[in-house]
């Protein structure tokens, strides 16, 4: 919903389509951070070490799934503002993955 009313209000300028997506996917990625930082809080050793290799296999996965998109456009005017929903889209989904991984963790 913040994406799409930051987009609408973008309108077709490109420099703020690409500033609104930018906006909207700060809160996906702060929850990342948040249920990244609590899941490492809980476990240790091999857990942890696992879950640092998860994140930085995402990170590259993610990375290179949006520069497909973007490259797909590139040249056009929608390249960018597709690569970042395709952050936003990646990021809200690891959100999720990450705090079940706590969930799991988590005594209850």
């Amino acid at each position: 919903l913040l994406m799409a009313r930051a987009l609408a209000a973008a309108g077709r300028d490109d420099e703020a389509l690409a500033k609104a997506a930018a906006v909207s996917a700060a809160a996906p990625n702060a929850l990342v951070d948040l249920e990244y930082a609590r899941l490492l809080a809980l476990i240790s050793g091999t857990a942890a070490e696992s879950v640092r290799k998860a994140q930085r296999l995402w990170v590259e996965a993610r990375d290179a799934d949006c520069h497909v998109a973007h490259d797909i456009f590139e040249g056009g005017t929608i390249a960018q503002p597709i690569a970042a929903r395709c952050m936003l889209d990646h990021t809200a989904d690891r959100a999720l993955q990450v705090r079940s991984w706590r969930e799991m963790a988590q005594p209850q």
